[in-house]
């Protein structure tokens, strides 16, 4: 099996088991209207939950931790997180935010502790995001000119 399909299968085992009523050791997470936008890594599950006075941040997950944990530098009191994507490490976190009227990706590096603006190529919109397994790549959907075309970035 490859490590690209990896966490799909984590991801297929866990609804099913959800489905059935739960297993040993599995903990809700939930319901879908406190978590939304959900990627997984191997260890990890990253969303977009509220937090403190309905502010919207991402909410970082180790599955074997039941409360969410809030990374340093991810919530930003200017910004609405919209859609976010993990590696399969859960180290790298792709967020599209928006803040100050415009729509923005950022690449945070949990175990650098950094953030970093990922710029695209040319002017346009990001809408849809999905980060690689290794967190070296990054697919947008980037809309210009009316038109929606999907661009893979080269991430540092």
């Amino acid at each position: 099996m490859t490590p690209q399909r990896l966490p799909l299968l984590l991801l297929a085992v866990a609804l099913l088991l959800a489905g059935c009523g739960g297993g040993p050791g599995l903990r809700p997470l939930g319901s879908p209207l406190e978590a939304t936008d959900p990627s997984l890594g191997l260890t990890t599950l990253v969303t977009i939950g509220t937090g403190f006075a309905g502010h919207r941040q991402v909410q970082w997950r180790p599955m074997a931790a039941l409360q969410p944990l809030l990374p340093p530098h991810l919530d930003q009191p200017d910004a609405r997180p919209l859609e976010v994507s993990v590696d399969g490490a859960g180290q790298r976190l792709v967020v599209l935010r928006e803040r100050k009227g415009r729509t923005e990706l950022v690449l945070h590096d949990l175990r650098l502790g950094v953030s970093r603006p990922v710029p695209l190529a040319a002017d346009g919109s990001p809408g849809a995001i999905g980060l690689s397994a290794d967190g070296r790549q990054l697919a947008v959907a980037v809309s210009r000119d009316g038109r929606r075309r999907i661009e893979v970035l080269q991430l540092p």
